[in-house]
């Protein structure tokens, strides 16, 4: 479903850069207009130069010499939607640079442009000069003058915008035939550009970027300030003799499987975060008593993530009281030098946040914020009973404008995975179904009018995990969207169902009134019900399968009524 929010996580690598908005400045600041900013834009120029490049207009093949690896850490601008983003803090990117003799090769020397090549420079003592302008990609165009993109050093400087207002862009500053790299105390290499530090809302004067040769347009992309630290950070890895045990992991009202190692007074947690390949990664503590400690600035491992490779730290921090979620100088956390501590309880193998205000961060690099994941009110135990109710669930929204775009308005929520006291529960037995205007929605996969795919058989009983990305949509852990192909309503309601271990439990029905936005909850009873004689009964597998005659194992049963109605519930069978 289009209209969907992303999965948090991974956002927050891009949120903390401000790729969500805007803040206004004190100048008008725009790329001026040129042949290829649309497609820039959208990054198909990116790409397709990329694809496009040649041994001939910028290096794309391997340099011999040997390979080093850095972190880079960067500030910056780029265009979107014909918009100055704000500066973002990239920290922590991967960079990798060849040294043979004194030459010196930098990969994708722009953190946000990559176009898989390298620009050629020359080490001279405690610096590194690149020679400019350099190509980085070439592509012929038909018609046209040759698309080379090539790095440049940027002035700040005027022009008329098309309304006839005067703004502001960056310009080839010619006068410039090379950056160069300033070698610190630290053995840190760092860009040296003329000009000013920017300050509040007013850019920098000279930056390092791209531009369209031919025509000397800037493409969009800049960075003002680089730093790049040579790596040598070990990641935490579990020991080959421990054995891992699975515990329940909570945080807030999500939760998952991890992993849980001891070696001695050490502790692991592998999976903590739970997306993609950073579910692999693992932290360390140290067992106090009865506290297990996990100290700041643990290296976990690499995540790649938009066309760049993160190096994920721990860190900790505090909730920003003053936190502006459009403002890209507020951040959401505020670090701190502190720990993130456990409470140790090791007879019940369980263990809960010492300070519930702590956040612990799996952050890009140490020294900024920009964090991939962050985790309040943790609760990790072994063994833990998966039965229980059901939490309500909330953050009703409705969205009608949906209906002029794609034929349908969306109804989201939240649903928790976790029950009334706080625990996991097993979300393969975990459903939801969806009230509008008081009656029960039964899902039909292959109606006419439209198709919820991902259900094979019609059900009002939502497997909590489905997503077809469309008109069923789970974004985060949490997060879900359904489209309803209905324009006009006045409610609209979402209640839980739990079937576990023989024993089916319910959440409240909570109801948002369309109007009003008032939410109103109905006490923990089934609403699936029917006095009327059933005349025809049929079942589907839980993947939504039909079958004629069920042998031992968990059904949907789907009753056709006397009066026409239908009524989908879930069951047992045994032999």
């Amino acid at each position: 479903m289009c209209c969907g929010a992303s999965y948090a996580g991974v956002n927050h690598l891009t949120d903390s850069r401000s790729e969500k908005a805007q803040t206004p400045r004190a100048v008008t600041c725009k790329a001026k207009p040129g042949r290829t900013l649309e497609a820039l834009e959208n990054g198909s120029l990116i790409r397709k130069a990329k694809a496009a490049a040649t041994d001939n207009h910028g290096i794309i093949t391997v340099p011999s010499g040997t390979p080093a690896t850095y972190q880079k850490s960067c500030d910056g601008y780029f265009m979107f939607l014909g918009s100055w983003l704000e500066p973002y803090k990239a920290g922590a990117i991967q960079a990798t640079i060849y040294e043979d003799g004194n030459e010196v090769y930098i990969y994708d020397i722009l953190n946000k442009a990559p176009f898989g090549s390298y620009v050629k420079g020359y080490k001279l003592g405690d610096q590194i000069e690149i020679p400019l302008p350099q190509t980085l990609a070439y592509e012929e165009v038909p018609g046209e003058l040759p698309l080379e993109i090539t790095l440049n050093v940027l002035k700040l400087g005027e022009f008329i915008d098309e309304d006839g207002e005067l703004a502001y862009s960056y310009f080839p500053a010619e006068s410039f035939t090379s950056i160069r790299y300033i070698q610190d105390e630290n053995g840190s290499w760092v860009l040296e550009l003329p000009g000013e530090p920017a300050t509040g809302d007013d850019p920098r004067e000279y930056s390092l970027g791209i531009v369209d040769q031919a025509y000397g347009d800037w493409l969009g992309y800049c960075d003002f300030s680089q730093t790049y630290t040579l790596f040598k950070d070990t990641a935490v890895s579990i020991p080959a003799n421990c054995t891992t045990e699975i515990y329940n992991c909570v945080s807030g009202d999500s939760g998952y499987e991890v992993e849980v190692a001891i070696d001695g007074n050490d502790m692991y947690i592998k999976g903590l975060c739970n997306y993609g390949t950073l579910r692999n990664l693992a932290i360390k503590g140290s067992i106090e008593g009865d506290k297990v400690v996990f100290p700041q600035k643990q290296f976990l491992g690499i995540f790649e993530f938009d066309d760049d490779v993160y190096y994920i730290y721990t860190m900790c921090g505090y909730r920003n009281p003053d936190y502006q979620e459009w403002n890209a100088f507020s951040p959401e956390y505020l670090l701190t030098d502190a720990d993130y501590v456990f409470d140790y309880d090791a007879e019940a193998h369980s263990l809960t946040r010492t300070d519930p205000d702590l956040y612990l961060l799996f952050n890009s690099g140490t020294e900024t914020l920009n964090y991939v994941d962050a985790f309040s009110d943790l609760k990790i135990l072994q063994n833990a009973s998966y039965s229980g109710t059901p939490a309500n669930p909330y953050a009703l929204w409705w969205t009608p404008f949906l209906w002029d775009y794609y034929g349908y308005t969306s109804f989201d929520f939240e649903l928790p995975m976790t029950s009334t006291t706080g625990d996991l529960l097993d979300i393969s037995c975990l459903y939801y179904s969806v009230y509008i205007d008081g009656e029960i929605m039964t899902f039909v996969p292959d109606d006419e009018e439209y198709v919820y795919s991902g259900l094979e058989g019609p059900t009002t009983l939502v497997p909590y995990s489905v997503n077809n990305n469309w008109d069923i949509y789970l974004s985060t852990a949490t997060y879900h969207q359904i489209g309803i192909y209905q324009r006009y309503i006045k409610t609209a309601g979402v209640q839980m169902t739990y079937i576990y271990d023989g024993v089916t439990t319910y959440s409240d029905l909570v109801t948002l009134d369309i109007e009003t936005g008032k939410v109103t909850e109905e006490s923990g009873v089934s609403k699936v019900t029917n006095d009327s004689k059933v005349v025809s009964t049929e079942y589907y597998t839980i993947t939504g399968q039909k079958v004629t005659t069920p042998s031992d194992g968990v059904y949907i049963v789907r009753n056709v009524h006397e009066d026409g109605t239908t009524t989908v519930n879930k069951t047992v069978v045994r032999h």
